[in-house]
């Protein structure tokens, strides 16, 4: 068994650095054309070079449709802070209260959902126009707004030229994450329930509570990776690959809120005196066998199994560990059908490999419960 990091933290870095890495490069290719090309532009609007490349990093998204997206936004918020800027100078000129004026209304209007994700543009667009363009406001809007404009169109430009790829790697790592610590807590519990009873360690409970932040993580990695397939030019063999990430993820979201009840419940068992829930004692090591076993049909599965994709072959490594772990719930039931102890004693066993059944019905069958394709049209 692995050991149980916790599952919010383990391997996210690199991932992120990576991510972001890709990103950088292009941002720095596309400021870099647009300061080259600025330079070139005569008349007043040459007069203001500088505002080329920043407009080309307001563009720089990490996918061509949030980078298509943000440019409109990006010059609608340049062309209004630039409009306060203007109003400011010439109701006050380059003053204090004009700077406060112009800042105060220019945060005000950031808070419009439309300019939201550009919102510190306006304020900084309005203040550069009161501190650099006082003296000649007319000249310095032609120039800062007609070099942004060339700096946005580099940005895109260069986002679609050289688009990123999909992040469908950076996902699939994060469900393989995701799959085994699902895994890893399975073999935990059922390690729990083969020794001495009352478990003597407790940090198993607490793991319980690691999934939900590697479930946000899982699908914001595979809503991200089918982001970046849109308007992408290098990901149109991506389209199957992502709808696989999308129902893998479901299935796993689906399994851990089932692992965390069960590991809900063992919890409460530990402890007879706060619930009615008892673990006979017969029963606790064929509960441990199924758990084992269901978590080596979890660790085993890839993609296309947890995708509900096509059958495996009979031989196949994880076929045999399904039928394994069914097998083994099957003893479990057999032991609960004629067991003699009273219904308390096998209420919380009962519960167990329910839970248990349903897991392995997941990761047979895939997403019960399927949302409509994530590509519905072709392409």
């Amino acid at each position: 068994m692995r050991s149980c990091l916790p599952l919010s933290t383990a391997g996210s870095f690199p991932d992120d650095l990576r991510h972001r890495m890709r990103l950088a490069w292009r941002a720095g290719a596309a400021t870099a054309a647009a300061w080259y090309l600025a330079t070139l532009v005569p008349g007043v609007v040459g007069d203001y070079p500088y505002y080329a490349p920043m407009g080309a990093l307001l563009v720089c998204y990490p996918t061509v449709v949030d980078s298509l997206r943000q440019s409109l936004r990006a010059l609608t918020a340049t062309a209004v802070g630039v409009g306060l800027g203007a109003a400011a100078v010439h109701a006050a000129g380059a003053t204090w209260w004009g700077v406060a004026l112009a800042v105060v209304l220019g945060m005000a209007l950031g808070a419009l959902p439309y300019l939201a994700p550009q919102r510190d543009t306006v304020p900084l667009a309005a203040l550069f126009t009161i501190l650099v363009g006082a003296v000649d406001p007319t000249g310095f809007m032609a120039g800062y707004l007609g070099q942004t404009l060339l700096g946005v169109a580099v940005g895109i430009l260069v986002t679609v030229v050289l688009p990123p790829p999909p992040q469908n790697g950076r996902a699939s790592r994060r469900v393989t994450r995701l799959r085994d610590g699902i895994a890893d807590h399975l073999h935990e519990m059922a390690a729990v329930l083969a020794e001495q009873w009352p478990p003597e360690r407790e940090e198993w409970i607490r793991h319980r509570h690691d999934f939900e932040p590697l479930i946000d993580a899982t699908r914001e990695a595979v809503v991200a990776a089918d982001s970046g397939r849109r308007a992408n030019l290098r990901a149109r063999s991506y389209r199957i690959r992502g709808q696989q990430l999308y129902e893998a993820a479901q299935t796993l979201e689906q399994l851990a809120v089932l692992v965390r009840d069960i590991s809900t419940v063992l919890a409460q068992t530990a402890w007879a005196e706060r619930t009615v829930l008892v673990l006979d004692p017969d029963l606790r090591r064929p509960v441990a066998d199924a758990m084992s076993g269901l978590a080596t049909a979890v660790g085993s599965a890839d993609l296309l199994h947890l995708a509900r994709g096509p059958e495996s072959p009979d031989g196949d490594t994880h076929t045999r560990n399904l039928a394994a772990a069914r097998d083994s719930l099957d003893r479990v039931t057999e032991r609960l059908d004629g067991a003699a102890a009273g219904w308390e004693d096998s209420l919380a066993a009962s519960g167990i490999v329910l839970h248990l059944r349903r897991c392995l019905d997941h990761v047979q069958a895939g997403p019960s419960d399927r949302s409509p394709d994530l590509h519905p049209a072709a392409g």
